[in-house]
């Protein structure tokens, strides 16, 4: 299932990537499509195209954990001699599967809200096409940062789908005590995710050599030091922030149980 997901995305990606090649190549368009020139134009929409690495690899490793998940809960129910010590696995895979068909929903929601009904629109978000849909938007804005969707619906996954997949994730691991590969490659994909755009978030509030670590001047050239310390000091400050946040969420689920953390989860979003 998890390859087959991967597959389609990457060939939707590549697709894409060689129609555009292909249509900016015609005379109508006065564009220089040589590879020097593509990989240049490519560096300099990184700053989009990275959320939608981020998001490609989160939503990939989520889904092979799913799958996971689902084949040791069907084991776990059909096989009296196999059993995940003090976990159900059946309630691990419902809690992974509706954190991520919560955000789609919520989002998917929200754009057809704001676009007066869309039917399409909402379509395309549940079936996880919003991210690349705003990508388009921007190279059709000829912007080089993302615009405010991508950026509200990135941070919305953070909060809806990245955290509780986390948590969830991560409990398995400690009360299974197994290093399961998979599991925690997605532990770290998320967080990777979850501090990206916590830090995305932090922008207005600080300087702007702090949201970049190349610094550049005004014509795109690199100038001394060379290297932003203010964006390597503000990454480690999310990352030891949020590494706390989801270690006393982790041992509060794990001590306390559920309820307990939810509402403390509620409460948090609701101040």
């Amino acid at each position: 299932v998890t390859i087959i997901y991967l597959g389609i995305v990457v060939v939707s990606f590549l697709a894409v990537a060689i129609y555009a090649g292909w249509k900016l190549s015609k005379p109508e368009f006065d564009i220089d499509c040589t590879f020097g020139n593509w990989f240049g134009l490519i560096l300099d929409l990184r700053k989009i195209y990275i959320h939608a690495v981020i998001h490609m690899a989160d939503t990939v490793s989520d889904v092979a954990v799913i799958a996971q998940f689902w084949r040791l809960s069907d084991r776990e129910r059909n096989d009296d001699n196999f059993n995940v010590e003090g976990l159900d696995m059946t309630g691990l895979f419902i809690g992974t599967l509706t954190a991520l068909i919560t955000y789609r929903m919520f989002t998917g929601y929200h754009l057809f809200y704001i676009a007066g009904g869309s039917i399409l629109l909402f379509t395309l978000q549940f079936l996880d096409l919003g991210v690349y849909l705003c990508i388009y938007l921007a190279w059709k804005l000829n912007r080089i940062e993302p615009i405010f969707w991508q950026d509200y619906l990135t941070h919305v996954e953070a909060l809806f789908e990245s955290i509780p997949q986390i948590l969830i994730q991560s409990q398995f691991v400690l009360r299974s005590g197994e290093n399961n590969e998979i599991v925690v490659a997605s532990i770290v994909i998320s967080f990777i995710s979850v501090v990206t755009r916590f830090v995305k978030s932090d922008h207005p509030f600080v300087k702007k050599d702090c949201r970049q670590l190349l610094l550049e001047d005004e014509n795109k050239k690199l100038r001394k030091p060379y290297f932003s310390l203010g964006f390597v000091l503000l990454y480690i400050l999310r990352t030891c922030e949020i590494t706390v946040r989801l270690v006393c969420a982790v041992f509060m689920w794990a001590v306390l149980g559920f309820v307990p953390l939810f509402v403390c989860f509620v409460v948090t979003l609701l101040i």
